[in-house]
């Protein structure tokens, strides 16, 4: 499978690469995560989360 961009991945990829070992639940996690930080404290702000 080729590689693929997190917020682009579908359930299908995600759950392919999980069963392939390449990507884990904890990468996965850390990739939203990253994201969430992109988006709500670095980028425009959001304040969409507040707690994790």
């Amino acid at each position: 499978m080729k590689p693929f961009a997190i917020e682009e991945a579908t359930i299908l990829q995600v759950h392919q690469s999980m069963k392939d070992g390449t990507l884990t639940c904890r990468k996965l996690v850390e990739e939203y995560l990253a994201r969430i930080d992109a988006y709500d404290r670095q980028g425009p702000k959001l304040n969409a989360v507040i707690y994790i």
